[in-house]
């Protein structure tokens, strides 16, 4: 089985050869993924589609990462996982965690431990949410 079988990603990356990468691994490990280019396409995607978990980088041209997980935090149910990216640091962990990201991957990073994490924190949070 695929680790990330049937889940669906948006993926939030402005360097487009790094969103192709995000995006074609998830793809290649069973999720439905949408890569955008920044958090206000995020954002606009979002509010026309379900997604479980958002993969966003924080400095992103166009409306950053910040203010996409700050737009989740304030949306009515049902959220997407949060995990964000990042070479900077932007957002203090508890920040971040106010806003409900539940990792914050420094770049450069091994995309088998943002893969696993995503798994063990996305199946943690879905066993937890009231049905």
């Amino acid at each position: 089985m695929k680790k990330l079988n049937g889940i669906s990603i948006l993926v939030a990356e402005d360097e487009a050869d790094l969103r192709d990468v995000f995006v074609d691994h998830f793809l290649y490990l069973g999720a439905k993924v949408e890569g955008v280019s920044s958090g206000k396409q995020g954002w606009d995607l979002i509010k026309k589609q379900n997604f479980d978990i958002v993969f966003s980088d924080i400095r992103m041209p166009g409306g950053d990462g910040i203010e996409l997980i700050k737009n989740i935090h304030h949306m009515n149910s049902p959220k997407p996982n949060v995990f964000l990216c990042t070479g900077f640091s932007d957002l203090s962990a508890s920040e971040a965690k106010n806003y409900g990201v539940l990792e914050i991957f420094s770049k450069p990073f091994d995309m088998n431990q943002v893969v696993t994490q995503m798994q063990i924190l996305h199946e943690a949070s879905r066993s937890t949410k009231v049905t």
